[in-house]
């Protein structure tokens, strides 16, 4: 069963396209987001058990892209790539250790794309910086 999922896995890899240099280096990235923490803090505190007793800790937005792949086709989007680490109580009135998140924030919208940097599986987004 654990090698269906890899060969799954890998296939999907196989139809992810990193853009070209010259379409990462003419792309509109959009301004830089000054106001990106609490645009994201508006797409994580839903999702958690007791959102006001959250920690965040943000790294600066560094230009990057998202795009799809072999089983999602969609318009590879550029933006301000943006990690966050947030540390928050569960039911149990404990904390659960600190989580990583990776968004792309383009347009005035937050895209989760924590997947695709986090386990470098599904290489559906990057860095503009990086080659």
């Amino acid at each position: 069963m654990k090698s269906l999922a890899l060969v799954i896995i890998l296939s999907v890899c196989a139809g992810c396209a990193t853009p070209s240099r010259e379409a990462m280096a003419t792309a509109d990235y959009g301004p830089y987001p000054t106001d990106y923490e609490q645009q994201i803090k508006q797409v994580i505190e839903p999702t958690l058990r007791d959102p006001w007793s959250a920690h965040y800790q943000f790294t600066a937005p560094q230009k990057g892209w998202a795009g799809g792949n072999a089983l999602v086709t969609i318009k590879t989007r550029y933006g301000w790539i943006v990690g966050v680490s947030v540390n928050a109580k569960n039911g149990f009135g404990g904390y659960t250790g600190w989580k990583q998140y990776s968004f792309l924030v383009t347009g005035g919208q937050v895209l989760d794309i924590s997947t695709c940097i986090m386990t470098g599986l599904n290489p559906t987004a990057g860095f503009a910086d990086q080659p």
